[in-house]
């Protein structure tokens, strides 16, 4: 058997096919087998999210299970499935890969929080109705200045800078 437990974060897997040793993800209360595949996990609050780009894998959580298909992505929480979405571009789940962050109508409360994840610089969302605002786009990883100045200009939100926060 070979296992990997994930805490926190999102890591992109490469894994030979090896009947005799499965390859075994544990994220929270989710466990991903991967049946020679490439595929990735992220841990991120109380969140599991696989994406499936070859191959095949296995995703379980308590009381489900699913076998992925190659553009197949879902994400569980507190141990139940909370999305899944099939036709997935690889290439833009991918991305992150090489410093770009690719969102497709996600909520801007989201979206700070993986822009933060890049950057010594932290996005604030001042309230819930900014929060919920979909942004869909492809965005420099650390370039959280950018990000803000577009923000302005797209959505006509107002940005104030207090030492390495934005909000």
């Amino acid at each position: 058997l070979r296992k990997l437990d994930l805490v926190k974060g999102r890591v992109l897997f490469d894994v030979a096919k090896d009947v005799n040793r499965p390859f075994v993800v544990t994220a929270a209360t989710e466990t991903i087998t991967a049946l020679g595949t490439l595929f990735w996990v992220e841990v991120r609050d109380a969140e599991t999210t696989v994406s499936l780009i070859r191959g095949r894998v296995r995703a379980e959580t308590t009381g489900d299970s699913l076998e992925l298909a190659p553009g197949d992505m879902v994400t569980f929480g507190g141990g139940q499935r909370v999305h899944l979405a099939h036709g997935v571009d690889g290439a833009a789940t991918q991305a992150w890969r090489t410093g770009r962050l690719v969102f497709d109508n996600e909520p801007l409360a989201r979206v700070a929080e993986r822009m933060n994840d890049y950057s010594a610089d932290k996005i604030v969302v001042g309230d819930g109705r900014a929060g919920a605002i979909r942004i869909s786009g492809s965005f420099l990883a650390g370039q959280t200045e950018a990000f803000t100045e577009a923000l302005k200009t797209y959505y006509g939100l107002s940005v104030s800078r207090s030492g390495r926060s934005l909000t």
